[in-house]
């Protein structure tokens, strides 16, 4: 499997995690977690993410996730 693969198992195995242990939504915050992601993946994973109910927080020095976010959200989105 690619490192991309491997990643996005990793964070679906992560938020199920989070969904089966706590009781109430937390903040979901992502520091550089999509590295390794190629562009489609990290497409498919901001669309899941900015459809969420709870809060979102995303840390990166990339320019990419926040151009994949304002072509694919309809929530106001910002990335630091």
């Amino acid at each position: 499997l690619s490192r991309g693969t491997i990643e996005q198992i990793f964070l679906s195995v992560r938020l199920a995690a989070a969904d089966m242990l706590l009781e109430e939504d937390v903040p979901l915050i992502f520091d550089d977690a999509f590295a390794f992601y190629d562009d489609k993946r990290l497409e498919s994973a901001l669309k899941w993410l900015s459809g969420q109910e709870r809060q979102v927080i995303i840390f990166t020095c990339h320019k990419r996730e926040q151009e994949i976010l304002d072509k694919v959200s309809r929530n106001s989105v910002s990335i630091w």
